[in-house]
């Protein structure tokens, strides 16, 4: 028996050695734990989640997460800036790479801000007239009988209320409400139409610009499919302006999936799966009301619902775009580009209004890069890729 004891004992030992070597073979050459200690990165990080940190010292992407080293602290940011490039935060939040706006796989996940499964509708949108609501909530659904709603007529909108603010879920699913308008907007939701008729409307205001996706539910030609026109109005503009038309296959009586997204000037509409519809613009027009040119917006930033048709809808979703406030205590890249050397970096964090970063300590060192977090390893219930 102490000779099976010895043996045990001794093939622990063993393992417990091998297992050390193996963990610090990893922490030494591939990567480390890293803890979250602040709400600077809210919602893709939260305060006390542990992160994966993968050692790579070579320049980030723009976009990318990262943990940097200030003295004796580090900490995780977003990658805004590279070498050699100009970094301007704008009065609207958002942020000029050279004088552009960034490409579209360069920008961050938009942020949730409304869901219908989670926050009930008559709490944030507006619907029907003063002597009409055509809505009828049926509780998995809300059905619109606009069958006899002129086309060009409001009253079958649902309308969001007119302040898109910088607000979050929290690690727990409850909404933290937000402090700063947010010019930026993506919806989402199900339709589904039983009869032919009418049209559906998807609605994004900024500024003085209506950015709309009107889908023909008529179907003429009996083919089983719906023409969907992307356009803008404006007080600047002449005339409406057509992005596309495009046709995208339906059948009535079932439910369809659409997402309508306009972020840092890029149109982007989805019907189901099929091939997106893509539109860009160079700037936005302004309110006849904003005498000062401030890029005030003034209506309801989000809408949906339709004219002359019978539908229902369900899965509201709304996203808002990460929004950079340009703080009085910022000294980089508010009142004029950040111009980068050829070893430097612009990093922000998510949650702007919590976050120190190179709008205040400038910017920093590819040097001082440690790696990018891949993984959120703890708790077990947040456990993702990032």
């Amino acid at each position: 028996m102490a000779f099976l004891r010895s043996t045990k004992l001794r093939r622990f030992l063993w393992a417990l050695v091998a297992t050390s070597l193996v963990v610090f073979g990893v922490r030494t050459f591939v990567g480390d734990v890293y803890r979250v200690s602040s709400s600077s990165m809210e919602p893709s990080l939260f305060p006390d989640e542990w992160v994966f940190l993968r050692y790579d010292r070579s320049v980030p992407g723009r976009g990318e997460l990262v943990v940097v080293r200030d003295g004796t602290d580090s900490f995780v940011k977003r990658l805004i800036g590279r070498p050699h490039d100009k970094v301007q935060i704008t009065d609207v939040g958002d942020v000029l790479i050279g004088g552009a706006p960034r490409p579209i796989e360069e920008r961050s996940e938009p942020v949730l801000v409304f869901d219908a499964e989670r926050q009930p509708i008559e709490q944030f949108f507006e619907r029907g007239g003063t002597k009409r609501d055509p809505w009828t909530d049926h509780g998995e659904y809300f059905e619109l009988d606009a069958r006899d709603v002129p086309i060009g007529n409001a009253l079958g909108l649902m309308r969001y209320h007119p302040h898109l603010l910088d607000g979050r879920f929290d690690r727990a699913g409850n909404f933290v409400e937000g402090m700063y308008s947010v010019n930026d907007a993506a919806l989402q939701l199900e339709f589904l139409v039983p009869e032919p008729g009418g049209r559906l409307r998807l609605v994004l205001v900024e500024q003085g610009d209506t950015f709309e996706v009107a889908i023909d539910l008529d179907d003429a030609d009996h083919d089983g499919r719906l023409t969907a026109v992307l356009s803008r109005t404006g007080s600047s503009l002449d005339d409406d302006e057509e992005f596309d038309r495009t046709e995208f296959p339906y059948a009535f009586g079932t439910w369809a999936r659409v997402r309508f997204e306009n972020i840092d000037n890029f149109l982007r509409f989805v019907f189901n799966d099929e091939q997106p519809m893509l539109a860009s613009y160079a700037s936005n027009g302004f309110l006849a009301r904003d005498t000062q040119e401030e890029g005030k917006s003034l209506a309801s930033r989000v809408q949906f619902g339709g004219e002359g048709c019978l539908l229902r809808v369900r899965g509201v979703r709304i996203w808002r775009d990460l929004h950079y406030t340009r703080r009085s205590d910022g000294d980089f890249g508010i009142e004029r580009a950040c111009e980068l050397s050829g070893d430097e970096i612009f990093v922000l964090g998510d949650n702007s209004p919590c976050s120190l970063d190179s709008r205040e300590r400038g910017p920093y060192s590819v040097e001082k890069v440690l790696g990018r977090p891949t993984w959120v390893v703890w708790p077990p219930s947040a456990i993702r890729r990032l």
